[in-house]
């Protein structure tokens, strides 16, 4: 039987995924978007993981995107909080 050779990442991305999935839980009582900073970063992980796990090209190219998107929301976010910080109001819903 061949044995198949998973890439170092593939121990600790799962562990990652476990983190942020029961942040994901704690984290469900703030505004939307810092649900979704931590229940996308969840899902990409997911997605890594299991596109190593499986050695499916697809779920690790959805892991990229969701990547992506989690990087925006977190700008979006650490923008939104600062601004309110300096100007003392909400310059951007937090939604």
């Amino acid at each position: 039987m061949a044995r198949i050779t998973l890439p170092a990442h593939a121990e600790f991305i799962p562990a990652w995924f476990v983190f942020t999935a029961y942040m994901s839980i704690a984290a469900l009582k703030p505004d939307l978007a810092h649900r979704l900073l931590f229940v996308v970063p969840a899902l990409t992980f997911l997605s890594l993981a299991l596109g190593d796990l499986t050695q499916v090209t697809a779920l690790g190219h959805t892991g990229g995107f969701l990547g992506l998107l989690c990087a925006g929301i977190a700008w979006y976010v650490s923008f939104a909080v600062v601004a309110e910080e300096t100007w003392g109001r909400e310059v951007l819903p937090p939604g």
